[in-house]
């Protein structure tokens, strides 16, 4: 999940940061911790998911810890909240950067709720940056199609069948354990009909169009099992590809036409200025907050029948998420209208943080700490092959990189 989600901006963002004179090493959270980068003695670290601060903290006592959450854009359920609870995560991250305004005012009511004193509050503003939504630079900046273009229009379908279609549990326990405790507030055996109705939708419209005129590319969603798709061997040839790029903004870069359900994909979307057509209302799907304020700007993009998405789909041109409405809530969400590069921000700023602050000196040098980290992940490639099949938390690092060189003039892109 979170290597197919966050990589490719992570990456950036290290190539942005070498720029000015850094030294920068992607990790993630299997080798974090392993005795040979804490000798490294990095002087920041950056990550990506709040539940990790303790242990980054603990690991790492003289950095200074950056988090830019990898969900983020909400209101009541940005993750960011869960750190006002906690005065010891208050004091231990240096710098928190936010998607958009609305998790700044969410933590703002949350402070109100919780009676900070002026002092505390402002102690939380002045960690706080309204940055952006950092996936939304790839869609912006890379405007490059990467395959030339066909005859055929290239229709892109998100799949979303994480409850459906998930390797670590099955649909029935999924329901079983919704219905008895009634979790959550959105139902998920609500969401698992959604999703096979989703499915069907998908399987009638490439039925119907056929594969002489129109192209089709499945994008899974990072947490389903990939390789369920590829068992599908019972036909000569699929009316699809499965797309397998890292990153999904580079994916839409690829496609006419964006067919899907509303989550934060859409701000990507629209800053590619793609034709998209949203299911949600066709297919009944239970909503979120997040859901229905995205709504109100989709209404010209949301057939209310199968017909209806048909015409839809033949005149697709006409759908781009250009209108005012949809644009107010990227802005409120996202931070959409945000002028330049929401990642080039940040790495200056966080250069910026770390002038003067080179007391900590490495114990360790960054080729050697690579070096003993590409030789343990690959003992355990060869030990445990078969139970990593689909598992990203042990790579070498000069395999990844040399398969996402192709974004390296993306960040000459965002850096000019």
């Amino acid at each position: 999940m979170t290597f197919k989600r966050d990589y490719c901006f992570i990456y950036i963002l290290s190539k942005l940061l070498e720029e000015k004179g850094c030294e920068c090493i992607i990790v993630n959270n299997t080798n974090l911790h392993k005795k040979y980068f804490r000798l490294w003695k990095p002087h920041a670290v950056f990550f990506v998911t709040l539940s990790h601060a303790r242990s980054i903290r603990s690991s790492y006592p003289n950095a200074k810890l950056f988090l830019w959450a990898a969900e983020g854009g909400y209101e009541d359920e940005s993750e960011e909240l869960a750190i006002l609870d906690n005065p010891e995560l208050i004091s231990s991250i240096d710098k928190i950067y936010l998607w958009g305004e609305a998790t700044l005012k969410a933590m703002e009511n949350k402070m109100g709720k919780l009676n900070f004193t002026e002092d505390r509050k402002k102690t939380v503003k002045e960690k706080c940056v309204i940055a952006g939504n950092p996936r939304m630079d790839i869609a912006k900046f890379h405007t490059q199609r990467l395959l030339e273009k066909t005859k055929k229009t290239n229709i892109g379908l998100i799949g979303n069948f994480y409850y459906i279609n998930n390797k670590n549990y099955h649909p029935f326990s999924v329901m079983l354990d919704s219905e008895l405790s009634k979790k959550g507030s959105m139902g998920k055996l609500d969401e698992i009909q959604f999703q096979i109705r989703q499915l069907k939708t998908y399987c009638d419209l490439m039925r119907e169009l056929g594969t002489d005129d129109y192209s089709f590319s499945f994008r899974p969603y990072p947490l389903e099992n990939i390789e369920n798709y590829k068992t599908l061997t019972h036909t000569e040839k699929l009316p699809f590809e499965i797309s397998d790029l890292l990153d999904f903004s580079i994916w839409i870069a690829r496609q006419d036409l964006i067919i899907g359900a509303t989550s934060t994909t859409i701000s990507q979307i629209a800053a590619a200025k793609k034709p998209y057509i949203n299911i949600d209302k066709l297919n009944k799907r239970p909503s979120r907050h997040y859901d229905m304020e995205m709504s109100k700007g989709l209404k010209k993009h949301q057939p209310a029948s199968y017909t209806e998405m048909m015409q839809m789909v033949r005149d697709y041109e006409k759908y781009k998420l250009d209108n005012p409405t949809i644009q107010g809530k990227l802005d409120y969400y996202h931070n959409a209208s945000g002028t330049g590069s929401a990642i080039r921000a940040v790495a200056k700023d966080i250069e910026g943080q770390l002038t003067n602050s080179h007391d900590t000196k490495s114990l360790l040098n960054k080729s050697a700490a690579c070096f003993l980290d590409d030789l343990w992940s690959s003992y355990i490639e060869k030990r445990s092959a078969e139970e990593l099949k689909n598992n990203y938390s042990y790579f070498r690092r000069s395999q990844v990189e040399s398969e996402i060189a192709h974004l390296l003039p993306l960040t000459i892109n965002i850096q000019t």
